[in-house]
């Protein structure tokens, strides 16, 4: 008997929760409530800012930039030692007792 009752009760709370008009309201719910967390946000970073403290997305936004400015000089720090090694690489290729030569020299003689 127990089994029976539980397995109605299943099929009826999922032809419910199936439903449209559950679909529907469960939407609505979900909507409201994002919306809700959006003003309660907005409100808080606006006391926030009026307080002059810095809010999270203030720190996010900063550090977004300050990521995109490290790959920027992460990226111009890759080429430029891509191009010292293909000028080094020029160098020894063209003269390499040039290389040596260009060894700074013991200083002379001990006193």
């Amino acid at each position: 008997m127990r089994q029976a009752f539980f397995d109605a009760w299943a099929q009826y709370c999922d032809e419910f929760m199936r439903s449209p008009a559950f679909l529907d309201a469960m939407k609505k719910a979900m909507d409201g409530a994002l919306a809700f967390k959006q003003q309660i946000n907005e409100y808080l970073t606006r006391t926030l800012h009026e307080t002059q403290i810095p809010a999270r997305s203030d720190t996010d936004s900063i550090m977004l930039v300050l990521r995109s400015l490290e790959e920027r000089v992460l990226g111009r720090i890759e080429d430029l030692n891509r191009k010292v090694n293909e000028l080094s690489d020029r160098v020894q290729a063209v003269s390499p007792a040039g290389a040596s030569a260009a060894a700074p020299r013991p200083r002379g003689g001990a006193r």
